[in-house]
């Protein structure tokens, strides 16, 4: 049997007999009818309405497994809250408000916030200077993460750009390492972070960047390769990133024993690699070109 459906855009409507089938016969809720439709669920309310079907009462009405006098006990009693109520009874906190209305039982005022919000200077200073996200703060004070944002409105605190990391150490921890002549890659893996939420604190510490220079020289890789240690090795002695080591160890053009050993396989078995290998010319036992 064709599938009755509406064209998107159109304002065609099927007949009440349509919809007294779908709703009503086969018993498709509302938003079952508009997926059938290809409408939304609102629509078929104002179809329905139009057509003259009454709807079907909600089914959390017809509960007849919870009992009006547990939940006023609960409410009333013992001080539950609708949501707590509703999370032991298995229902929903319509339900819960429903039959405290339908019994005459007035709601509660709502209960005052447990925790005061933060000083002005508090959050800026949590929120600016040690780099607690908008989730960070609401756990902290027991509130929603838009409330946290209600209050960096109010306090005048811009947003941080999307996808800023928190840092778990004061500012003078930072200074200090940088100072010490770590580099803000190597700092960062430390604290957990990106670089660039590095130099952004130091930056407001009022700490200039070093200039640019080469971290790895060509002795350091060679030492380093031959004591037989990897990328990730190289860049803890050195105190930089492992990136960093793969970028001084491509510009030199030295490879580690386990890419030598791989380009040893690529040349032995090139049947099971598919894209090219570099010539073995210049090409030592260890795989590092002599220079």
């Amino acid at each position: 049997m064709a599938q009755w459906r509406v064209v998107p855009g159109s304002r065609v409507s099927p007949d009440v007999g349509t919809l007294r089938r779908l709703y009503v016969d086969e018993g498709l809720s509302l938003a079952a009818t508009a997926a059938r439709l290809g409408v939304v669920a609102q629509t078929v309310h104002n179809w329905l309405v139009a057509g003259g079907v009454p709807r079907r009462p909600s089914p959390a009405k017809f509960r007849a497994d919870i009992d009006d006098g547990e939940i006023i006990q609960l409410y009333t009693q013992q001080g539950h809250t609708a949501a707590e109520i509703a999370e032991q009874l298995g229902c929903s906190t319509s339900l819960v408000y429903g039959r405290l209305a339908r019994r005459g039982v007035d709601r509660r005022p709502q209960a005052p916030r447990r925790r005061p919000g933060p000083t002005a200077q508090e959050l800026s200073h949590l929120y600016g200077d040690c780099g607690l996200s908008l989730r960070d703060l609401a756990e902290r004070y027991g509130v929603t993460t838009r409330a946290v944002r209600g209050w960096l409105v109010a306090a005048g605190i811009d947003r941080r750009p999307s996808g800023t990391a928190r840092v778990d150490c004061d500012g003078d921890e930072l200074v200090a390492l940088y100072g010490a002549g770590w580099s803000a890659p190597a700092i960062a893996d430390l604290m957990g972070c990106s670089p660039s939420t590095i130099y952004r604190r130091l930056a407001a510490a009022g700490i200039a960047r070093r200039p640019a220079r080469r971290a790895l020289s060509r002795q350091d890789l060679i030492a380093g390769l031959g004591r037989g240690w990897s990328a990730p090795e190289i860049a803890a002695a050195h105190a930089v990133s492992v990136s960093c080591v793969c970028r001084a160890l491509d510009r030199e053009n030295l490879v580690t024993a386990a890419q030598a050993l791989k380009q040893q396989m690529r040349l032995r078995y090139p049947e099971y690699y598919a894209s090219p290998v570099p010539s073995p010319a210049n090409v030592s036992v260890s795989g590092n070109a002599q220079r």
